[in-house]
């Protein structure tokens, strides 16, 4: 007489994921009021100390958002380079000298001076949207440093001297630049209050 075959019932995997041909699990999250850099420098000390007690062969990897963060910031540079090179060609084209294309292009770095300062102080990671937050940045520098050189041209050409037409045009052109300046940054007060995660975007700006 056959023994009887009693059901159980058990979990099981609905469905078998492989990463690079070897078995995986994938575990989604998602994030609210907080930047993807820091959750992950906070999980990752914890992931590490856990892989000590798994089986040989098993490994953990940080992928979606973080990743893709990491592989921006590896094209950065480049990006970068060719960014200025294309920034110095137009202004060269622009002015037609050199010389003042240099001096425009010198003013960009003072622009990081208060950005990296302002992430120091409230404690904030590099992120992706504060990548994007520091091209903006030296967008709007560029853009008030085209206006000052374009002014002291004229005047150049009206027989004023250099030594008159640097603080003749800082005058002239302040409140211009402070005023687009300003709504620029009136417009992303409300972005940095209501999203944390467009915060660093906005501290950079």
């Amino acid at each position: 007489m056959s023994a009887l075959l009693v059901p159980r019932l058990d979990n099981a995997p609905v469905s078998i994921v492989h990463k690079e041909a070897r078995r995986a699990i994938v575990v989604l999250a998602k994030k609210e009021n907080r930047a993807v850099t820091d959750i992950v420098a906070e999980l990752r000390p914890n992931l590490d100390r856990m892989q000590a007690d798994w089986t040989e062969g098993y490994s953990h990897t940080v992928a979606g958002e973080a990743q893709e963060t990491a592989e921006t910031f590896g094209s950065a540079g480049t990006a970068l380079m060719v960014a200025i090179i294309m920034i110095f060609g137009t202004l060269v084209l622009l002015f037609g000298s050199y010389r003042q294309a240099v001096v425009l292009l010198a003013t960009l770095p003072l622009a990081l001076i208060g950005t990296f300062l302002g992430f120091f102080i409230f404690g904030m990671e590099m992120s992706f949207f504060a990548v994007i937050g520091v091209i903006t940045l030296m967008g709007i520098v560029a853009n008030d440093a085209i206006v000052m050189i374009d002014t002291m041209n004229l005047h150049l050409k009206e027989g004023v001297r250099v030594a008159e037409c640097a603080p003749r045009d800082a005058t002239e052109r302040l409140l211009p630049i402070i005023s687009t300046s300003g709504t620029t940054i009136a417009g992303l007060v409300p972005l940095a209050i209501g999203n944390p995660m467009w915060r660093p975007l906005c501290y950079r700006c």
